[in-house]
């Protein structure tokens, strides 16, 4: 075996134990793990990414929270909310709500 062929054993290891850390953080840790969601959402923002490249943005989150409930997770760190009474009208009073 070659030094290159050692590094690069060495770095596709190191490569795939950290994809394996954060697969885990974000399906242990992550404080939105109990939101549900598609699968893709959980670990990358690409499902966000196709969701808009294909510009049906309503209609997909539509779907999404048909099947999802009213709070699904869109992303690792995002959230989307279908929740039409808690909507809060600006400049209102905390009396007129």
């Amino acid at each position: 075996m070659t030094i290159a062929s050692n590094a690069l054993e060495l770095a596709v290891a190191l490569l795939a134990s950290l994809c394996a850390v954060y697969v885990i953080q974000q399906t242990v840790w992550s404080p939105l793990k109990a939101i549900p969601g598609p699968l893709l959402a959980k670990f990358s923002n690409l499902w966000q990414v196709y969701v808009y490249y294909f510009g049906k943005q309503a209609d997909i989150l539509r779907h999404v929270h048909n099947q999802y409930g009213p709070v699904v997770r869109v992303g690792p760190k995002h959230v989307s909310l279908n929740l039409p009474s808690q909507i809060v009208r600006p400049h209102m009073s905390a009396d007129n709500i």
